[in-house]
Order: structure tokens, then C-alpha cells, then sequence
């Protein structure tokens, strides 16, 4: 479970975006949605660390919570190698989780399936293409040095989680920004 916190202007206008905390500084994001880069053709953002005091008069709080879901799946979603939590380790996996060159990634049908059971059941945005990015870093347990995710197009867009007050039986929306598949140990 993370979250993110941002500072966000109540009032938008063209050229101004979005405060947050990155790297223990605060940093005001710009979307340039009018201007385009010359190579790739895509939004500009850019950042910028800013050191005078915040007008919290002008802005509110927007939090935002990423969650982790474990599949019901027989195997992993990139490999052959069966999921199992008390198996003795090091024992499931299989040459493309090691990361032996020349192994390629087969993507496992059943995963893609509960992706999508789980866009409708949220009223999701199925997306008709969707596509696996590298997300590069270092971890303990990802040997090939890169986790294999989807960030710019994932499998679902949108949709809706909604929470009930047991006292009041009141619901609220929680809007969802997207569902993705991505790669674990």
C-alpha cells in the first residue's frame, strides 16, 4: 500500500499544475497541454523545486492510494513457474524469473482475464490496446535489473470502488485512476 500527496491549485488555469513531495522537497508540477514535444509528440511536464512558502488558501489536499492485488492464478505472470507461498525457496521458478539470457516473457492468459473481469466489475474503460513497460531499479529479488509493468497503457482505465459508512449506510465514490498488471518476485 502507498500513497501520494499533492497540493492541488483550487482554481486551475492554463500552464499551472500540481504541487507534490518528492524526495523530501516539495516540487510543482506543469503540464504544458498545448505545447508539444518536437520528437515523440507528447505533453510536456515539467519540474521544478520551489522554496517560497505555499498559500494553502489557494489550495487543498488530493491523496491518492496505490493498491497491491495478488491474482488467483496458478503461475507467475511472466513465467511457467507455479505460485506458492510455503514452498521451500528458490524452488519455483523458472529460467526467464533468474533472468538467463535469451528468455523472453509469456504472458500468462489467466491474469489478463481477471484484469479484465476486474476493469467491468469496477466500470472500468477496458482499453482495446494495452502495453508492458520496463520499469528499471534495483531490488534483491529481480534479477534481470528491471520490473516488466504497465505505467503509460494499461489493461483498464478509470472505474469505481465505492465504501459504505457502517453507521450511516451512506456510500462514497472512490474514483479509480487505472488497473495494471505488472511483474512481482
Amino acid at each position: 500500500l502507498c500513497w501520494t500527496t499533492r497540493w492541488v491549485k483550487k482554481k486551475r488555469i492554463r500552464g499551472v499544475g500540481e504541487w507534490s513531495s518528492y524526495g523530501g522537497k516539495r516540487r510543482y508540477e506543469t503540464s504544458l497541454s498545448g505545447m508539444k514535444e518536437e520528437s515523440g509528440g507528447k505533453n510536456k511536464v515539467s519540474y521544478k523545486t520551489i522554496t517560497e512558502p505555499l498559500d494553502e488558501k489557494d489550495y487543498y489536499v488530493k491523496i491518492g492510494i496505490e493498491v497491491h492485488a495478488q491474482l488467483a492464478c496458478a503461475t507467475k505472470l511472466f513465467s511457467a513457474a507455479p505460485i506458492s507461498f510455503m514452498a521451500t525457496p528458490n524452488s519455483t521458478v523458472a529460467p526467464f524469473d533468474i533472468a538467463i539470457p535469451g528468455t523472453l516473457p509469456q504472458l500468462n492468459k489467466r491474469s489478463v482475464e481477471l484484469a479484465i473481469k476486474a476493469g467491468l466489475a469496477f466500470q472500468g474503460r477496458i482499453n482495446p490496446i494495452s502495453r508492458f513497460d520496463r520499469k528499471h531499479y534495483f531490488y534483491s529479488d529481480l534479477a534481470s535489473g528491471y520490473q516488466i509493468t504497465q505505467y503509460f497503457q494499461p489493461i483498464v482505465t478509470g472505474g469505481t470502488v465505492f465504501i459504505q459508512n457502517p453507521t450511516t449506510l451512506e456510500r462514497k465514490p472512490i474514483r479509480l485512476i487505472q488497473i495494471q498488471l505488472e511483474q512481482d518476485s
